[in-house]
């Protein structure tokens, strides 16, 4: 996650002009990804098991949502 920082229990990966968190994501221990993006209100979860580093699937991840994102397009 380039350029995420930590922020009380979530991720924040995204960021609005004025420095305000428009994208949270919380990765859990064995790769369960929920996110909630602000700015359109979508949010979704992806459940994985990744017994270890969950971080290795990244890439799929980031795929998936992204897929959905674009199919749902507001």
């Amino acid at each position: 996650m380039p350029n995420a920082h930590y922020s009380l229990g979530s991720w924040c990966e995204t960021w609005d002009a004025n420095g305000v968190c428009n994208w949270n994501s919380s990765i859990g221990l064995f790769g369960v990804y929920p996110w909630v993006e602000k700015k359109t209100k979508r949010y979704g979860v992806i459940f994985v098991y990744q017994r270890d580093d969950a971080f290795r699937l990244w890439p799929e991840r980031e795929s998936i949502r992204d897929a959905f994102l674009t199919a749902y397009e507001l």
